[in-house]
């Protein structure tokens, strides 16, 4: 759009309504050159949050840049995965306390079997001890 008032003023420099739509296009340039700065700061706190494994603060900074980008499917997946590690790590932290529980009471055989389930858990995710 700016280029285009650019050539109106170019034919006629003195024309209020060309002038007013360069202002107006300057204006939005400037705004989604600032949204455009704010999500590539945003997006590399999501980044550094999810490589971190710290999935709440990636959730919540996730739904930071979907406000200004509902689009943005990297941010999506990241807020799809975060949500699914956090799920394995209370799920882990359950299984885990059941089994001390039944560690502590001295129920081997329903330990084993817990310790079964935790361990094809693990598996799924070799990212979350690292």
């Amino acid at each position: 759009m700016l280029s285009w008032v650019d050539i109106a003023l170019t034919h006629r420099p003195e024309d209020e309504y060309a002038k007013n739509k360069q202002a107006l296009a300057q204006q939005l340039l400037a705004e989604q050159r600032a949204n455009n700065k704010q999500f590539s700061i945003i997006l590399q706190r999501v980044k550094t949050a999810y490589s971190e494994g710290r999935w709440n603060d990636a959730i919540s900074q996730c739904d930071i840049a979907l406000e200004l980008r509902p689009d943005s499917e990297e941010i999506l997946r990241i807020k799809r995965d975060s949500i699914r590690q956090l799920d394995i790590k209370e799920k882990v932290i359950n299984f885990l306390n059941r089994a001390d529980m039944f560690f502590a009471q001295n129920y081997t055989a329903r330990l084993l079997k817990r310790l079964a389930k935790f361990s094809t858990l693990i598996l799924q995710i070799p990212k979350l001890y690292q």
